[in-house]
């Protein structure tokens, strides 16, 4: 069983529109140059390490849009816990979320204007900074 379910990416890359990735315990991307292989090993990379985000990952194509949304990468996860060995945060984690599963949003917005990027998360619908989250889901 593993503890990735999924990875769902949006404006991250060649990724301009979301895209969900189903993952399992083993998985094997297979595709032309420039499909975006490496980008979803990033993405996982950059969910898990802020330094490792930079503004020119963003897709250029939706940043020159200017629309909603355009400036803001967004990177999610569904961890599974079954997999989880450790009894004690698996229970905390179930009671505390309700289910197997949490979804965890990951959102970098650049602002172009002081060339900074904000990192904040959203898990059921609560956005949180890094320093907000429990400490079960930063024990993942």
């Amino acid at each position: 069983m593993a503890l990735l379910k999924t990875i769902s990416i949006q404006n991250f890359k060649c990724y301009r529109k979301q895209q969900v990735f189903n993952l399992s315990q083993s998985n094997f991307f297979i595709g032309t140059n420039n499909a975006g292989k490496s980008a979803v090993l990033k993405a996982i990379h950059c969910f898990f390490d802020d330094n490792q985000y930079f503004s020119e990952f963003i897709n250029k194509t939706e940043l020159r849009s200017k629309g909603s949304g355009a400036n803001k990468t967004v990177i999610s996860i569904t961890f599974d816990f079954n997999a989880i060995t450790t009894k004690l945060l698996r229970g905390r984690l179930v009671t505390y979320y309700g289910a197997d599963t949490v979804t965890i949003f990951k959102n970098f917005t650049f602002r172009e204007s002081t060339n900074k990027i904000l990192v904040d998360y959203t898990i059921n619908d609560m956005t949180l900074t890094y320093e907000e989250l429990p400490v079960d889901i930063l024990d993942l």
